[in-house]
């Protein structure tokens, strides 16, 4: 349930003296999209690749200037063959691989870990433009993140400092995927990690439906391992038993960062409440109340539709999808 490394997409740095032409025939032939320089990281993903018109400002070609951008989805190898197609008809003059992208999720202090990753790779820190100025492809910017990476991501996404190395890809991203935790645990610091237990209350008995909901929001966001689940009965007064079905989670977020995600699924968008999602830390039960301890006058029903409203907008559009429907379905054993 955690992925903590990935590619970027990658480039192709393209000159040509037919600009226009090109760009139509990427666009309208292999179903590309032209995109401003700074959206370029949130408009494409692993997978897809980022074609930049450029012209070469000196006589070695080793320094360049990028016009346009187009992203193509699909994958690199595949788009420089087809490109090759049209090499005889001129619109294709020089082609070349450009800087190639690798992100790194961590946690916490994330400042602490771009400088170990600069420090072990003997890399230099600088903005993502700046790393990716006059790069071709015997450079990697590794960019650090504390969001989910299997998603495409903007700038903002990012640790501001990017780190550029002069070093071969593919051996970076072997060690980079080998230490990825040690990362993430210089991040994460001396709060460590949470063992924690998430009990699911049901009295319509809908388990299985509030289950994959949760599991869903679990595997979107990223947050931890499940190391253990099971059925087990609990007493809330004397001589009555329900059914509980209780999840282990191991993350590296802090208790009150689950109970606030567990806290904005118990509600429906209009304020009824469909599930109780119970959380406890060593065996002592996290309140929904120490969410807002420093608020005066909490209106239960208000804060659960904002922190439903908070978590809803860190979701992709597919995922919130897949919520609503089974929001419907759970209506559906209730109402």
């Amino acid at each position: 349930m955690v992925s903590l490394v990935r590619s970027g997409p990658r480039s192709l740095l393209i000159t040509t003296s037919h600009k226009e032409r090109l760009i139509d025939y990427l666009c309208r032939d292999l179903g590309g999209l032209v995109v401003e320089m700074e959206t370029v990281m949130k408009k494409s993903e692993e997978n897809h690749t980022i074609v930049y018109i450029i012209e070469y400002e000196n006589q070695d070609m080793t320094e360049y200037r990028k016009t346009d951008a187009i992203v193509v989805f699909m994958d690199p190898l595949v788009l420089a063959c087809r490109l090759r197609e049209i090499v005889r008809e001129g619109l294709v003059e020089t082609m070349r691989s450009g800087p190639q992208a690798l992100i790194l999720r961590s946690a916490g202090n994330l400042g602490a870990v771009v400088d170990k990753v600069r420090d072990d790779f003997e890399g230099e820190l600088a903005s993502f433009d700046e790393c990716s100025e006059n790069g071709f492809e015997d450079r990697t910017i590794i960019g650090i993140t504390d969001k989910p990476i299997y998603r495409s991501m903007s700038a903002d996404d990012f640790h501001p400092q990017f780190i550029r190395i002069d070093q071969d890809y593919f051996k970076i991203k072997q060690v980079l995927r080998r230490h990825s935790i040690k990362y993430l645990n210089l991040g994460v610091g001396s709060k460590g990690w949470s063992s924690l237990e998430i009990r699911i209350y049901d009295s319509f008995g809908a388990y299985e439906l509030h289950y994959k909901r949760l599991l869903s929001v679990l595997d979107a966001l990223q947050i931890g391992l499940l190391t253990g689940e099971s059925w087990s009965k609990d007493q809330p007064r004397a001589l009555l038993f329900i059914d509980v079905y209780s999840i282990k989670l191991l993350s590296f977020y802090s208790p009150q960062e689950i109970k606030r995600i567990l806290f904005g699924l118990e509600y429906l968008e209009d304020g009824r409440r469909i599930i109780d999602y119970d959380l406890f830390e060593n065996g002592k039960k996290v309140q929904w109340a120490s969410l807002f301890k420093n608020e005066k006058k909490v209106d239960k029903k208000e804060k659960a539709a904002e922190t439903r409203k908070e978590l809803f907008g860190k979701l992709s559009d597919d995922t919130v999808e897949e919520l609503l429907q089974l929001e419907k379905e759970i209506l559906k054993t209730r109402y």
